[in-house]
């Protein structure tokens, strides 16, 4: 399929959400956050199955390269539409970091059309086109209180005579300040 982001790659940077160093930032809670996603897709090309491996197989494999194969499988099986619950560590660091929804990529295909943001809210919009392939992202984040966030983000691509649309809706609730063995998103 393409390179670009999905929504499930934006979700895990939900609560980075802060602009650089001179605007403002969100005004949430720093500490663990649960955030639940529900996504939706329609215009999607039907994936080849994959066969399915014996776990007598699997069993014969090294540790890393079997967590290897059942990660690919369980990032397979959650590409697409669903509920889906992640735990994200967010610092004072990555809330003024902001995020950077694959940097890289962005500088070399996709351009930020919009970036509105204040301490209540951010709205972003960017197109991102390469090999043919045009995909535009809507975001939207609102602080309904420090403890709670919630937002949207849209998909709309044009991929090899496809045209895809994603929609992820997000909810996000500050579970305390120890974010225990979650890494931060910096």
């Amino acid at each position: 399929m393409t390179s670009f982001r999905t929504p499930a790659a934006v979700a895990a940077l939900t609560l980075s959400l802060a602009a650089p160093a001179l605007a403002q930032t969100l005004d949430v809670r720093t500490g663990l956050w649960e955030m639940k996603s529900e996504r939706s897709s329609s215009g999607m090309p039907e994936m080849p199955k994959m066969p399915a491996i014996p776990p007598s197989v699997l069993a014969q494999l090294p540790p890393a390269q079997r967590a290897q194969i059942e990660n690919a499988m369980k990032a397979r099986k959650n590409a697409g539409s669903g509920s889906h619950v992640n735990k994200v560590c967010v610092t004072k660091k990555s809330l003024a970091k902001g995020p950077d929804f694959g940097a890289v990529e962005r500088e070399a295909n996709c351009q930020r059309i919009k970036n509105e943001r204040s301490t209540r809210a951010w709205r972003i919009q960017e197109v991102c086109r390469s090999n043919g392939r045009k995909q535009t992202m809507n975001i939207r984040y609102d602080v309904v209180n420090s403890e709670t966030v919630q937002g949207t983000i849209d998909i709309a691509m044009h991929d090899r005579g496809h045209d895809i649309t994603m929609k992820q809706v997000m909810h996000g609730r500050w579970l305390g300040p120890d974010c225990g063995d979650v890494k931060p998103m910096e």
